[in-house]
């Protein structure tokens, strides 16, 4: 009775997992928002991992098997677009340093004059 307790609770984390992955590579491929599959990706591939020492040792694993890699791979990707992002935005700051400076620099000139007007509506 205890072997089919843990087989049917292997089995139902073993279909949760694999939908909880298949959804989480969707999202991996939306730009922006993929970087979340990493945390749903997560709960599938810990979910997985459940299933499989739930499992007995007659059960087919395939399932939970498949569950597992695609988490894996909805995780990896996820990661790759998160670190593609990053890059980019580095590769944009620098690009255009020189611009950002030119923006500081006209702060500055902002405040001067908004100090000139205090000093010439005291006068």
């Amino acid at each position: 009775m205890n072997t089919e307790k843990t087989s049917s609770a292997a089995k139902v984390l073993g279909i949760i997992s694999i939908i909880i992955g298949i959804i989480s590579f969707a999202i991996a491929f939306i730009p922006l928002v993929g970087m979340l599959a990493t945390i749903t990706g997560a709960v599938g591939l810990i979910l997985a991992v459940i299933a499989y020492f739930l499992a007995t040792k007659e059960q087919n694993k395939g399932l939970i098997l498949a569950a597992f890699i695609i988490s894996v791979f909805s995780i990896i990707f996820a990661y790759w677009q998160y670190k593609d992002i990053e890059q980019s935005a580095k590769k944009i700051i620098e690009n255009n340093m020189d611009e950002i400076k030119q923006l500081e620099s006209l702060d500055s000139l902002n405040s001067n004059v908004d100090d000139m007007k205090q000093r010439l509506d005291s006068l």
